[in-house]
C-alpha cells in the first residue's frame, strides 16, 4: 500500500450552494474520511478531482498533485482519503489549510513519483519534497495547539 501525504487547494472559497468551506474545515480532526470525487468535465482542469468530507466539499487535490490521484480514481483503482492535519499560518489565523492522507493500493502506478510519504517511520528512496515539509510543520503546528 502506498501512503500520501496530498495538500488541497480552493478551502478558502464557498461552495455552490453558498456554505463557506472553512465552516467544514473547521469541524474537521485528524482521522476525519474524505471522499475523492473525480471532475473530468471541470473547465479549470480536466484532472481536478473534487474533495468531500462529512458536510459537503472541503476543497480540490492540489493541481501539481491531481494528476496522479485522477489517474488512479479512473482506472478503477482503490484509493482512500482521510484529514492528516488543518492548520492556519500565524498571519491569517481564521483561514485553515488542510493536508491529508491518501492510500492506494501497492500496485497502483503513480505519475510523477516524487510524493512524500506520510510516515515518518516509512522507509523510501523518494526524496522528500517540500510538502512533506510542511506536513510535518502542519503536524507541529496542530500538536502544540491542542497542547495549549
Amino acid at each position: 500500500m502506498g501512503v500520501y501525504t496530498v495538500h488541497l487547494a480552493g478551502e478558502s472559497y464557498r461552495n455552490s450552494d453558498g456554505t463557506p468551506r472553512q465552516r467544514i474545515i473547521r469541524r474537521l480532526s485528524s482521522g476525519d474520511p474524505l471522499r475523492l470525487v473525480r471532475e473530468p468535465d471541470n473547465r479549470h482542469d480536466p484532472d481536478a478531482v473534487a474533495v468531500h468530507a462529512r458536510g459537503g466539499q472541503v476543497g480540490y487535490v492540489a493541481r501539481d498533485q491531481c494528476g496522479w490521484v485522477a489517474e488512479i480514481i479512473d482506472a478503477g483503482r482503490p484509493i482512500s482519503a482521510s484529514v492528516l492535519s488543518r492548520a492556519a499560518p500565524a498571519d491569517r489565523p481564521d483561514v485553515f489549510g488542510v493536508l491529508m492522507e491518501v492510500r492506494t493500493a501497492a500496485d497502483a502506478r503513480l505519475s510523477p513519483p516524487l510524493l512524500a510519504p506520510s510516515r515518518l517511520d516509512q522507509k523510501s528512496s523518494v526524496p522528500w519534497p517540500i510538502i512533506g515539509v510542511l506536513a510535518l510543520v502542519a503536524a507541529v503546528a496542530a500538536a502544540l495547539a491542542i497542547a495549549r
